[in-house]
């Protein structure tokens, strides 16, 4: 079971889609077992030219998994990493190297971290 409603997901999904200004764009999201995700937290797919998009995010136990060395990001920062992944799509494309992949998962993670923190100061 996840530790996120569907209406507050839902909700979430509202609130950065029009952030992001992908309003525009058909995406489904789905929470997943962890297991289906292969040690990802999230993993999306997309049709640039049809602006569709398939968002996977892994349901775990973001408490336990905060415990490790490097602290899972809570299920709001997957979410947000995932969208802004659509939001900088044309960016991203062409450059298949890994040393490149982990350059732009390291940013994007930064991005949604920082964005997050900045949401959630202006609901206090």
């Amino acid at each position: 079971m996840t530790l996120v409603d569907e209406k507050t997901l839902n909700e979430m999904i509202e609130k950065y889609t029009k952030l992001f200004r992908l309003t525009d764009w058909r995406i489904d999201v789905e929470v997943v077992p962890a297991s289906d995700l292969d040690h990802e937290y999230g993993v999306t797919t997309y049709d640039l030219e049809m602006k569709i998009a398939r968002i996977q995010l892994a349901d775990l136990d973001y408490r336990r998994a905060g415990l490790r060395k490097n602290p899972a990001p809570t299920l709001e920062q997957t979410l947000v990493h995932e969208l802004l992944e659509l939001v900088f799509v044309r960016v991203r494309d062409g450059d298949d190297r890994q040393s490149a992949r982990v350059d732009w998962e390291q940013a994007l993670n930064c991005v949604a971290n920082a964005v997050v923190g900045h949401e959630r100061s202006l609901v206090c």
